[in-house]
């Protein structure tokens, strides 16, 4: 029977065994043997001695087996078959089973198993090994990680039920977070005197030991060691953790199709507006150039076009651009789909095929225009930017000092782009509304000027805040020049101004200003620098801040500062280009990064029941308790579609991880950075049959079995030391 001792050093008794013996040899020196006249008339036996020979020997192992067993006792014996599971009256274990849930795990290669199908496999083989006290969760992990079965449970063919209910990977990696999240329920629900996690995953080094990861398992490890100590002074149950690769027979150099994120020249656009889409085609592990079938664009399930197959000329770094435009007739939200279809056999992942990109049409774009000035005038710092986005038909777009902006009195429209133009400073309310418009999915554009150069600081420590803040970067001071200095169009890196970076006639050389902002972009800022003057100075910083978009502008966007920027033909271009991106952020706030939830609005939502559609589920409806109506469960890569009670429907999307498309695996020196951060035992082999997970795992006390075995030889003892007194004639 396989069995480990939990203190070896107490199997040093045993040499205790040696005390029986030397007694034994003691008491034969010690009986002297007298030769009499009449022994020569009984009757000699040889059997008789044998006899008495053999019941010694069974006495003196009796004994010597009565101490053995009871420092074997005191060893703490531990079984680790299950077949002593039955004799227990409380759970031998309590499992939380992770399941790797990243779509990585459905890595197709010619008729081999996917990694998914092999860790169900093995998951199945740990439920039928299963000792009876043992009771299972099992969990999902993918971002946000979801417990298929939260409680604890020893009903095999409940758990094997919900096993094969459970749906083909979609989710993006988060195995960092399931684990912690199993830590902490295993330590809040469990109640066995084994506690495990045991994870199934296809250990793609992207997920597992990319710089992220480790940095979260670093963290986690924090949370463990500090859970660990306090458990050994309070003496509770310290869980461990497994894991077993499931992928180890599939290569890592499958050929492999997959999208880039689409990138909209626009998110919010008039009716009739062209809207231009650019993505890129993903080529990995192709021995040599091979186009896939099709490349199809769909914009609200209705095909719209084949994009031409692109030419291997325009291969750079793996990625082929592609690109392709659009006009919309219709208001609302309208979903764009771009989708890649390859010979069976040739794409080793489907699901990183497809992206998705949301795109709201309206007839005005909403902008608050917040003046720096104490009234809007042809003087004030709004006067050309209010100009520049409006005509006849537009009512959308209004302007007011910032002294008279008060967040909490309703208005008629939601802005889309707040514009601070020159605004020397905001009050606590005011940066509070600004950093709510930001999580809605709202843009700001902040230009600055005199007015505002005289409050740097109060803007450092209110909207910068070290990096943490939303404006994109500390302003430092004003810098000057005695020869003008203009926009450099060849620096322009944003999509929003691609037409200018692309056609050499718009070089924005008329445009000339002679102050302007000095500041500069570090890491920390998570900032981007889109354009440049031609001295080399910022001129456009964006960055993004939770779901919306901050571009600051270090240039005034009035006449001040001797600008000629607000006269210029490339004036109305530029404003209504950056106004109309920054207002996309509704529709960029659409596709939910990093697992978001998704977010309803009282005035989005309208009724107060909404049917929802998600990648893996049938429809469902909802009765609406109370706004914003919130729905978490977004692990499913894919399209999720909410429709109203009056048809209206409302698309969002979860887009795949990039990282993911990558099937390349850990390394032993990958292992040893993650063994660095976590105590994890690793599965030696493929996880379908591994005895790490299998075979042996059950752990049962058996002190108390030998204890009785004791008896049970002192019993044995006592009879024969009384049967040998007897024939010795005593």
């Amino acid at each position: 029977m396989p069995f480990v001792f939990e203190n070896l050093a107490l199997l040093f008794g045993l040499f205790a065994l040696a005390v029986p013996i030397v007694l034994h040899l003691l008491q034969r020196r010690q009986s002297e043997v007298i030769d009499w006249a009449a022994m020569q008339f009984l009757p000699h036996s040889d059997a008789t001695r044998r006899r008495r020979w053999l019941d010694e020997m069974l006495l003196l192992l009796a004994r010597m087996a009565i101490i053995a067993l009871i420092v074997l006792a005191f060893a703490g014996p531990i079984a680790t078959s299950s077949w002593l599971a039955p004799l227990s009256e409380k759970p031998t274990r309590d499992i939380v089973l992770v399941m790797d849930g990243s779509f990585s795990m459905g890595q197709r290669v010619d008729k081999q198993a996917t990694p998914w199908d092999k860790s169900r496999q093995a998951a199945r083989a740990l439920l039928a090994e299963a000792s009876r006290g043992d009771r299972f969760a099992l969990m999902l992990a993918r971002r946000p990680p979801v417990f298929v079965q939260p409680e604890f449970s020893g009903d095999t063919d409940a758990l094997l039920a919900k096993l094969d209910a459970l749906p083909a990977p979609l989710g993006n990696p988060d195995i960092s977070r399931a684990i912690a999240e199993a830590w902490n329920h295993l330590r809040a629900k469990g109640k066995a005197a084994q506690r495990e996690i045991v994870v199934l995953s296809d250990m793609q080094r992207h997920g597992w030991a990319d710089p992220t990861t480790l940095t979260a398992f670093e963290n986690v490890g924090i949370g463990w060691r500090a859970d660990t100590d306090r458990a050994k002074s309070d003496g509770s149950i310290v869980p461990s953790m497994r894991v077993s690769p499931v992928a180890q027979a599939l290569p890592t150099d499958a050929p492999n199709y997959s999208l880039a994120p689409i990138t909209v020249s626009r998110g919010m656009v008039k009716i009739g507006q062209r809207a231009t889409f650019r993505m890129a085609l993903r080529l990995e592990h192709f021995p040599r150039y091979q186009k896939p079938t099709a490349i199809r664009v769909f914009v609200n399930d209705t095909k719209l076009t084949d994009l031409p197959m692109p030419d291997q000329s325009g291969l750079k770094q793996g990625q082929l651009p592609l690109q392709f435009e659009h006009r919309f007739e219709q208001i609302g939200r309208h979903i764009v789909t771009v989708g890649v279809e390859a010979i069976a056999g040739s794409d080793a992942l489907d699901v990183d095929n497809v992206r998705h990109a949301i795109v709201e049409v309206v007839n005005d774009v909403p902008a608050l225009l917040l003046d720096g000035d104490t009234q809007v005038s042809a003087e004030s710092s709004t006067y050309f930017v209010r100009k520049a986005l409006t005509n006849k038909s537009d009512a959308g777009v209004r302007a007011v000092p910032v002294t008279h902006w008060r967040p909490s009195e309703p208005a008629k429209t939601k802005p889309a782009v707040i514009v601070l133009a020159d605004v020397p400073s905001l009050d606590v309310a005011q940066q509070d509304a600004i950093d709510a418009h930001l999580a809605d999915g709202g843009g700001v554009l902040v230009a600055v000027g005199p007015r505002m150069a005289k409050h740097f600081a109060v803007w450092n420590d209110k909207a910068y805040r070290r990096g943490e803040g939303w404006l994109p970067a500390r302003l430092d001071s004003v810098g000057s020049s005695k020869e003008p200095v203009s926009p450099d169009a060849r620096t322009f890196q944003h999509p929003a101004l691609e037409l200018f970076r692309l056609t050499p006639d718009l070089d924005m050389r008329q445009t000339r200003v002679n102050s302007w902002c000095k500041t500069a972009v570090k890491p920390a800022d998570r900032s981007a620098t889109v354009a440049r003057l031609t001295n080399g100075e910022p001129l456009l910083i964006e960055k993004r801040h939770k779901k919306g978009y901050v571009i600051l502008c270090t240039i005034p966007l009035d006449r001040q500062w001797r600008s000629t920027f607000p006269s210029s033909w490339e004036f109305p271009v530029v404003m209504n280009d950056l106004v109309g991106w920054l207002a996309g952020g509704r529709g960029t706030a659409s596709v939910l990064p990093a697992g978001e939830p998704i977010r309803i609005e009282q005035g989005e939502g309208a009724s107060k029941r909404l049917t929802l559609q998600t990648p893996e589920a049938p429809a469902r409806t909802f009765d609406v308790a109370s706004w914003p109506w919130v729905f978490r469960d977004t692990g499913a890569i894919g399209r999720y579609d909410i429709t109203r009670a009056d048809g209206k429907q409302i698309p969002f999307a979860v887009e795949p991880d990039a990282g993911e498309s990558n099937l390349t695996r850990c390394t032993e020196d990958d292992r040893r950075k993650i063994r660095a951060r976590l105590p994890i035992t690793w599965g030696d082999r493929d996880a379908v049959g591994s005895p790490s997970l299998i075979e042996g795992s059950s752990r049962e006390e058996i002190w108390w079995l030998l204890l009785i075995a004791v008896l049970a030889f002192l019993c044995f003892e006592v009879w024969m030391t009384r049967r040998v007194a007897i024939g010795r004639g005593r």
